[in-house]
């Protein structure tokens, strides 16, 4: 909750805390994803390696234990980190991932931020054509789900790339 509050030194204290908690408890998918709300607080304070770090080891665990949910979470923050990184081809691949998880559990409320996601990715690496169809595809899920703001952003992104 800090780090939704713009608070994330204060929630990456809550996040360790809790994995420790579930290291102590010994439930392997409570540790994924106590790994990967630390690795996506790190992401968001921009300790890109402990990030990745704490992302991959969730990634791990997740796949591990077959929680395609918590992978999907964890791929999409890979996905965020390698795009900031400028990795955009790796982007490109979590993305990919995450996102064909997303549709094999039914979770197209968070698919929507995938798909901006990777729009974002292909947009950076010059593919504008690809860059919109993942933002239409996007903002066609944000209509549906009455996701307002997000729309008109996704939906300047669009209009802002040529035909």
């Amino acid at each position: 909750m800090w780090s939704v509050r713009g608070q994330p030194r204060r929630g990456l204290r809550h996040a360790r805390a809790a994995l420790r908690l579930q290291r102590e408890a010994g439930d392997p998918i409570w540790e994924a994803n106590a790994l990967s709300a630390v690795g996506w607080i790190r992401l968001q304070l921009g300790e890109h390696e402990a990030a990745r770090d704490a992302c991959e080891r969730a990634l791990t665990l997740f796949r591990r234990h077959h929680d395609r949910g918590g992978e999907a979470a964890t791929l999409d923050s890979l996905g965020m980190l390698a795009f900031r990184q400028g990795e955009y081809e790796r982007a490109l691949e979590y993305y990919g991932q995450c996102l064909d998880l997303r549709k094999i559990t039914g979770n197209a409320f968070q698919s929507a931020d995938t798909l901006v996601g990777l729009g974002d990715a292909h947009h950076a690496l010059g593919d504008d054509t690809a860059a919109r169809d993942a933002w239409r595809d996007a903002l066609a899920l944000y209509e549906s789900q009455h996701r307002r703001a997000e729309a008109e952003r996704v939906r300047e992104k669009v209009s802002a790339t040529r035909d």
